[in-house]
């Protein structure tokens, strides 16, 4: 030991001075400015080397898009980000616009990394100089050691990195959080300062003001600060802390939130929106006279205000009244929208042109809203709603509801003496509207409320209710989710009063229990551990242990939720986000928590309350439902700054150790220690805290180790210090591959695969973020193929974008929409549903024999012949029907008969008017069954029905574009029993005129193609699905119809809307390429491929990155594009196959394994149901199996097994064996896992989906190797395919099956019965796998004794399926 301390000793007097030299050369606030801007160049060069080179996915698109040229994004806007965009990328080319942008992300982030250091070195000093009264040299070299440790922490956490080095608002929002919090800090160190110095701590609060007006600018997250700068105030201020002031203080803090969040942000628009609308409806004044009067009523207000607090000298509402002002000052950049948007902007989201509709914009209206602290359940009966006779809900009246805030647009209204009739944007419009209708008009320029119609009772309210729901969005796929998540059974008895699906209502503890389970655990918690403790992989998951999860690279913590390390399938071991931790700056903050309370409780208490409101506090203000399409951890990055300057503290704390640990301390972190075990023990983190504590008890025995070898301070600086940058050099090293997006261009080749997959002047349909917001960047930025319109169908669905649709866009023309705007108006138009009605339906609701006629004239126009024949086909199975009606009344018998004649006329000269007889005739002979008047035998009356229901099939296709001009006239319309207008097509089967000249001359087709064209595209809806058609299948339809072949028709999805499966179905789109055609070439649906144009758009023309390269990242959301990539890789290599090109066939499955290698693009790892679209047609009848009875479908990962099935289909043995060997190395880890990870999560029904996935691809490359064709079985690599089968089938399923019998009989189940968890579990793992096998002829067929045949459905899933 005196060796040792002699060491020490002689190297503390080299440091010593050393130290002492630093220190006369500069003060402790020169060398807080100096490591704060070393600290942020070091963030600044690794967010710069690390960015991505050219737009990202989702929303940067989109921002990059409004920034460069300040165009109107989506609600509620992010005017100041676009701003500095602007100014950012300037001066920059075109093509580097979105590395310009990306680099003001990266700069943003690294001065929030200043700020924080700066934040960090304040608290800490506040802490060492209330607890020693000043700060000695080494505690202030300890104190700017342990702040920059943190920062550099921050640095490289997972979610904050990730939004440093792409486009978007988070990272600038994170800035403007660290600089108001920081501020705060200031005011708070100056207030104390105030007594013995000439300090100004007042100025602080304006620059507070100001910045919470600047960040609304770019996100709301900044003013989530607000409640702990109201305690920091409180704390400074008051000598005493009494219980009452200090829950006055939160009420306070949190009413000053709300008034920021609802009553400046929208709240002031709406009090200028409401002077606005009344100055001109109401009093005449012109447009703008309220805007301006509420402005010079503002202004004034706060400069008399101003004057008025400096007069009194009133420093309080001073502060208070200047703060406002300068809040509102920075709020001013939403000026920018309105500016911009009366530019008319291509990308001009909600047109808010005015302050009237710039308060719609900003409360984001068209989002929806979620319950917070009162609402319903998904099952909830609404208001004034009962069950009817069939067990369905049924509204009896609206009473009690509530409404919708009234929408105004400035329009030239037409009106009928009070009331308004029609709005136009265009007065001529007004006007021709107002001289085709005759009538007593006047024409007036006003606000129009659009949605007067409608709004009155628009918003439901719930007969059954309860405190804090969480479980209440009532789609499908959410209520699954809300089920599994809750464990929600409705037939357990828990509860007793019923919903409206006849189930019962969820009990608060399922409520509660899916508030932890998914929304504070899933949604919150994981993302936190992934950025302190470490990451799974980058797979989305949903709650499976596979995928997603948060890990700390220590088996004895993440095995029994992640399965052991050696156990990982490939997807993850290999995966460049599996990054671990071991928990170390965990630790750290953990240790950095208690000693913040213990020495600075206030401010620990400050620092909590920012950790908490913008974290659980988002979570609890979201209320999010399950099946996120996207991972959320970006919106909580300012818990996490917070919670990460804690590692500053508990890196402080080792050195105050060193001198101050004694019995009390060590007492009270026991104490901690231990209640934090409880905790976390109750919500299932045992493990990670036993872990924690033991980390922490060997910091804190380093530290007593030190403290009695009685190291001097500076030698305990350097170990300290070195001790603490384990944190950030760990995080770093680890996150490196994960965060490294340098050379990846992804979404930008995505966009210009989309846009070359279309000729000249085409039309694409997008359907959502992905397919969308690129696309945008790569026209709006880079000038890329400004030919092709974009459509979006989400946004189609409204009013101001349809009418963008119809303006021109640089060389794209308008897309040929007939209808007016006052059609098109949301709410106040006929576009928002249109029906399909069968006739029997139309005839029952309209007695309109004139409207009925139009429909009919239109569908015979083609048809008359079959009509015909059908009414005469009618007519004979009537008269065989004739018996089976009875009058009750003998009195009605002739009027009965005078019917029967009509419904069974003959008389086919006027065939419109004898249909006509014929639906009025049954509807008036239905009603007297229903009075009891008439009587019909039951088995007649089915048949009647059914009748009727397909008399009109044969002879409805209508003329699509006689069919949008139907639906087009105002006059054309029903009102149903409820007293709705309802417009309706004519018929759910149309038919196109194919112009074969456009079509060659728009390059839809080509001359040498003009035989194999057909002179018509007929194509049908089905009505059972499809009721009708919203706003933007309509105005697709009408383009389409309006079109007549002029331009291409694509669709980026040809299964994303209604109308574009209708075409497929009906055989009539192709691909070509990324994106889809409406082709005059009928083809099957399984052959749906324009080989030729395919093959030179992803052979020659596509691009695909530098994806080959190992060191470009090609993460989870890339790899979902990837996935299709290779699928038309793949299915366009069969169809040259199967002309017997083998040699092209085999040049495509090269190309795609040049350009995605498998050792750099993951194939497996999501588990979806096999696609029969995106596979090869050999394995067309191995899409599913039948096994007792039942269709299950197979479970598919990937396709590179297929390219193996294909490439010995080519005699390519060499490589499918290459590629099968590589493809098994990764398959056996995944067969890996179900032998070694802990059977509770091996057989959870969540996490078997992989292996059926493996088991399926495995056959489906064996039985190609036995193919007759290809007759490999016997090959090296048929043989391990086939020593990998007997190994799932003689090995893992025998030791799952037995295991959980073992379980199942531990916990008084019998498994094998399929009683219980364990028995529910055993059923889907022996019956997936027995399905598979026999499927594959590897097992013998089962027999099902007294079996009973299923019902007919479409693909039943077993258990797990």
């Amino acid at each position: 030991m005196k060796f040792i301390v002699g060491i020490f000793s002689q190297r503390d007097i080299f440091l010593n001075s050393r130290l002492y030299i630093i220190l006369f050369l500069m003060n402790f606030k020169k060398l807080n400015t100096l490591i704060g801007w070393t600290v942020f160049a070091i963030a600044t060069s690794v967010y710069l080397m690390t960015m991505e080179s050219t737009a990202s996915l989702w929303d940067c698109g989109e921002y990059i898009t409004a920034a460069y040229k300040l165009e109107v994004g989506h609600p509620p806007g992010a005017p100041l980000f676009m701003v500095l965009g602007r100014l950012f990328s300037f001066f920059a080319a075109p093509d580097s616009v979105a590395l310009w942008i990306n680099a003001l992300s990266a700069v943003s982030s690294s001065l929030t990394i200043l700020f924080m250091f700066w934040s960090m070195s304040l608290l800490l000093k506040k802490l060492v100089q209330t607890q020693k009264g000043e700060l000695g040299k080494s505690d202030g070299i300890m104190v700017l050691v342990a702040s920059g440790v943190a920062a550099l922490a921050y640095t490289f956490s997972d979610s904050f990195w990730f939004s440093a080095v792409e486009g978007e608002v988070y990272a600038m929002a994170s800035l403007f959080t660290a600089v108001i919090f920081w501020a705060a800090l200031k005011w708070d160190e100056e207030m104390n300062l105030v007594e013995n110095h000439n300090a100004s701590p007042n100025r602080w609060i304006l620059i507070i003001f100001f910045m919470l007006g600047l960040a609304v600018g770019v996100h709301l997250l900044g003013i989530l600060v607000v409640p702990a700068i109201g305690y920091l105030i409180y704390f400074n201020v008051s000598k005493k802390i009494t219980w009452v002031w200090f829950i006055l203080t939160g009420v306070i803090s949190v009413f000053a939130l709300g008034f920021i969040q609802e009553g400046i942000i929208p709240g002031s628009i709406a009090l200028a929106s409401s002077f606005e609308v009344s100055f001109v409806n109401s009093f005449g004044l012109p447009f703008f006279s309220g805007t301006i009067f509420f402005f010079i009523i503002l202004i004034s207000g706060c400069v008399f205000a101003v004057r008025y607090a400096r007069k009194k000298q009133h420093t309080i509402l001073y502060n208070a009244i200047m703060g406002l002002t300068v809040l509102l000052i920075g709020y001013g950049s939403f000026a920018v929208i309105v500016i911009r948007s009366n530019a008319n902007t291509p990308l001009d989201e909600n047109d808010p042109e005015n302050l009237v509709t710039l308060h719609s914009y900003l409360k984001r209206e068209q989002y929806g809203s979620n319950p917070i602290f009162f609402g319903q359940y998904w099952n909830s009966f609404r208001l004034n709603e009962t069950l009817n006779e069939n067990g369905q809900p049924q509204l009896t009246s609206k009473d009690g509801w509530g409404d919708l805030s009234p929408y105004y647009l400035r329009r030239f209204v037409v009106q009928e003496g009070e009331n308004d009739v029609k709005a136009f944007i265009k007065e001529a419009d007004a006007k021709a509207w107002m001289t085709r209708n005759k009538g007593a008009y006047t024409l007036a320029e006003k606000y129009y409320e659009s949605n007067s119609s409608i709004r009155i009772g628009a918003e439901p309210a719930y007969a059954q209710t309860t405190i804090f729901p969480r479980m209440y969005a009532e789609t499908p796929q959410h209520i699954n989710g809300y089920k599994e998540w809750s464990g929600y059974d409705p037939a357990d008895g828990a509860g007793e009063e019923l919903g409206r699906d006849g189930m019962r209502l969820p009990t608060m503890g399922e409520n509660l229990t899916y508030l932890f389970r998914y929304q504070v655990n899933w949604m919150y918690m994981r993302y936190l551990l992934w950025n302190f403790s470490g990451r799974q992989n980058d797979i989305q998951g949903h709650g499976d242990n596979l995928r997603g999860n948060w890990i700390s690279g220590i088996d004895w913590v993440d095995t029994p939720h992640v399965g052991p390390s050696d156990a990982q399938p490939f997807y993850t071991s290999e995966n460049p986000a599996h990054n671990r931790f071991f928990l170390i700056p965990f630790a750290f903050i953990i240790l950095g928590i208690f000693f913040h309370f213990y020495r600075a409780p206030k401010d620990a208490f400050v620092l909590t309350l920012a950790f908490l409101f913008t974290g659980l506090a988002i979570v609890v203000y979201l209320n999010q439902k399950p099946l996120e399409p996207r991972e959320r951890d970006y919106a909580y990055s300012g818990s996490f700054y917070f919670f990460a300057m804690w590692l500053a503290f508990g890196v402080y704390a080792l050195y105050d150790f060193i001198s101050s640990l004694d019995k009390k301390m060590l007492l009270k972190l026991s104490y901690y220690l231990g209640g934090g075990l409880l905790l976390f023990f109750l919500f299932g983190y045992g493990r990670l805290w036993i872990t924690t504590v033991v980390i922490i008890g060997v910091m804190t025995g380093l530290a007593y180790a030190l403290k009695q070898i009685k190291l001097t301070s500076n030698v305990s600086v350097l170990i300290i210090s070195a001790l603490g940058l384990l944190s950030p050099l760990l995080m770093g090293s680890q996150g490196w591959d994960d965060h490294d997006r340098s050379g990846k261009t992804s979404a930008r080749d995505l966009a210009y695969n989309y846009l070359n997959s279309c000729k000249k002047n085409g039309i694409l349909f997008t359907n959502g973020d992905n397919d969308t917001f690129p696309l945008w960047y790569l026209q709006e930025v880079e000038g890329k193929r400004t030919d092709v319109r974009v459509c979006n169908l989400s946004l189609m669905g409204t009013d101001w974008y349809t009418n963008q649709m119809k303006m021109k866009a640089y060389d794209s023309d308008p897309l040929p929409i007939e209808y007016r705007e006052d059609q098109i108006l949301m709410y106040a138009g006929n576009t928002d549903q249109v029906y399909f009605l069968p006739l029997l339906e139309l005839s029952s609701l309209s007695n309109d024999e004139a409207l009925l006629k139009k429909v009919i004239d239109l569908r015979l126009k083609k048809n008359k012949t079959i009509a015909t024949q059908v009414v005469n086909y009618f007519n004979g199975k009537m008269g065989m029907m004739r018996g089976s009606f009875s009058v009750t009344q003998p009195n009605l018998q002739g009027a009965f008969d005078k019917t029967w004649s009509q419904v069974t006329s003959a008389d086919t000269l006027d065939l419109s008017k004898n249909i006509i007889g014929k639906f009025t005739g049954i509807n008036q002979i239905f009603q007297s069954i229903q009075q009891g008047a008439v009587k019909i035998d039951e088995g007649a009356a089915k048949e009647l029905q059914t009748l009727f229901d397909e008399f009109e099939k044969p002879w409805m296709s209508v003329d699509l574009t006689d069919a949008m001009e139907f639906v087009r006239k105002d006059e054309n319309f029903i009102i149903d029993r409820d007293g709705n207008h309802i417009n309706f097509f004519p018929s759910s089967k149309f038919y196109l005129n194919v112009n074969k000249q456009n079509a060659v001359a728009s390059q839809i087709i080509n001359k040498g193609q003009l035989s194999q064209c057909a002179n018509e595209i007929e194509f049908s809806f089905n009505e059972d699905q499809d009721r009708y058609l919203t706003r933007d299948e309509v105005m697709m339809m009408d383009i389409v119809a309006n079109n007549d072949w002029k331009r291409g028709i694509y669709f980026s999805s040809n299964r994303g809307s209604s109308f574009s499966l209708a075409l497929l179905n009906g055989g009539w789109v192709k691909q070509v390429g990324m994106a889809y055609v409406v082709s005059p070439i009928k083809t099957a649906i399984t052959d749906f491929y324009d080989r030729n144009e395919m093959f030179r758009t992803i052979s020659s023309v596509f691009q695909y990155g530098d994806m080959a390269n190992p060191d470009v990242l090609t993460d989870y959301y890339a790899r979902r594009h990837t996935t299709q990539f290779r699928a038309n890789f793949l299915i366009l290599a069969e169809q040259f196959y199967l002309q017997k090109n083998t040699k092209k066939a085999i040049a495509l499955l090269d190309q795609s394994l040049q350009v995605m290698p498998l050792e750099t693009v993951l194939d497996f790892g999501e588990v979806n149901a096999c696609d029969p679209m995106n596979m090869l047609t050999y394995n067309q009848n191995n899409r599913s199996y039948l096994y007792a009875d039942q269709e299950i479908r197979a479970k598919c990962s990937g396709n590179l097994n297929e390219h193996v099935q294909l490439y010995y289909l080519c005699k390519a043995t060499k490589k499918g064996a290459l590629l099968g060997n590589k493809l098994m190395d990764q398959y056996e880890t995944v067969l890996n896992y179900y032998e070694k990870a802990p059977i509770e999560l091996s057989s959870n029904i969540q996490n078997t989906e992989d292996l059926y996935a493996v088991t399926d691809a495995i056959f489906k490359m064996y039985i190609t190797l036995e193919d007759p064709m290809v007759h490999a079985e016997n090959s090296a690599f048929g043989k391990r395919l086939k020593k990998n089968i007997d190994r799932i089938y003689k090995k893992i399923l025998p030791s799952m099956s037995s295991k959980l019998i073992a379980l199942g009989n531990d916990n008084g189940e019998d498994a094998r019965m399929g009683i219980g968890v364990y028995g529910q579990r055993f059923d889907s793992i022996t019956g997936n796998l027995k399905a598979i096998g026999e499927h594959y002829g590897y097992l013998p067929k089962s027999v099902m004794p007294n079996a009973e045949p299923a019902p007919n459905t479409t693909l039943p899933m077993m258990q797990g399926q």
